[in-house]
């Protein structure tokens, strides 16, 4: 408990450490998807599925933390922004959620004892998969630089 009541007198308030931790779920998202997909379909890339496990128990950890320092916030701060607070808690579940795919596509790639190929779609699901690696860098970027018109490019 006195951690939080430091952290309320400090420059930074608890929205704010809860966004800092938003942003470093959604690194650690990125990097489980850049580990899991290629373990799955090339099957030559190195993914311990022990380092996907233990990085997923991070990002819930983290979720856990953003939703206890959003709700600490929301009933210590006077004129707390409820809009940022309800959306920021709507979106960690979401990467969340991410995180936990990642870490489904590892455990598949440990039980299919090859690489995973997508027949007459392999074109296709390659531009999938990179493009979801970038579009999980480019919110990585608007989140973190508050870009409002890269998300709507987004959106």
């Amino acid at each position: 408990m006195f951690k939080e009541f430091k952290q309320l007198f400090e420059k930074k308030n608890l929205l704010d450490i809860a966004l800092e931790h938003s942003l470093q779920m959604l690194l650690d998202v990125k990097e489980m998807y850049d580990m899991a997909v290629p373990a799955l379909r090339k099957h030559d890339a190195p993914c311990d599925p022990e380092e996907i496990q233990k990085r997923d128990k991070v990002i819930n950890r983290y979720e856990r933390q953003v939703r206890r320092d959003v709700y600490i916030h929301m009933v210590m701060t006077d004129n707390p922004d409820r809009y940022t607070a309800l959306v920021l808690l709507n979106i960690i579940i979401d990467i969340e959620r991410i995180g936990d795919y990642a870490k489904n596509i590892v455990e598949l790639a440990s039980w299919y004892p090859g690489r995973l190929t997508g027949g007459k779609m392999e074109t296709d699901l390659e531009v999938v998969e990179q493009g979801v690696g970038e579009f999980l860098e480019q919110v990585y970027l608007m989140f973190r630089d508050s870009d409002e018109t890269l998300a709507r490019e987004l959106l």
